[in-house]
């Protein structure tokens, strides 16, 4: 794992905006595991009609072994930290189809509504208040065939099957995490 400590500065902006600094991201494993849940919900190997989001992207590792593994029709990592999304633009250096965007998760600047989206978020530090947020966001702007993986339970409004599955993560191999089929 890359390192993505940051400083103090930034730790105050974290702060300030009631959000959580800690770091941990999806292993190689976990993503395999994402991709064989999308391929068996769909029926369907070819992810070339999916955009992938990894919102709080880090390093980028995670698009990178998603980058590698199957073929999105693209990849979109959004990270907070101006030190962490610069580390995420030396590491997928001309790698596939992939788009770093430094900004808020939240920011109304961004969208989820893109037909058949596949989300990752790592929200299990997140304060309560900034889940239902998202959850919220990703109720508004998801379309039908979209899928969520978290690894805290979000309140999503909108009609959906949830599923209670296992991802290997970099703190722990079987953390247990979220499936959300939107409907």
């Amino acid at each position: 794992m890359i390192n993505c400590n940051i400083n103090s500065d930034e730790i105050s902006i974290f702060e300030g905006k009631k959000y959580n600094h800690t770091y941990g991201e999806l292993t190689q494993n976990g993503i395999k595991t994402i991709i064989d849940y999308v391929i068996q919900t769909n029926n369907n190997d070819n992810l070339n009609k999916y955009t992938f989001y990894d919102l709080g992207c880090g390093s980028a590792n995670t698009l990178k072994y998603a980058c590698d593994i199957t073929n999105f029709k693209k990849l979109i990592g959004i990270e907070f930290s101006k030190i962490r999304y610069k580390i995420a633009q030396q590491n997928i250096f001309d790698k596939c189809n992939i788009q770093l965007i430094n900004n808020d998760i939240l920011s109304s600047k961004i969208k989820y509504d893109k037909p058949k989206s596949i989300i990752y978020i790592s929200n299990l530090c997140f304060p309560d208040n900034i889940n239902v947020k998202l959850a919220k966001k990703l109720s508004k702007e998801l379309k039908s065939n979209s899928i969520v993986f978290s690894s805290k339970l979000l309140p999503i409004s909108i009609s959906h099957n949830l599923l209670n599955i296992k991802l290997e993560q970099s703190w722990k191999s079987d953390s247990n995490a979220y499936m959300y089929v939107i409907n």
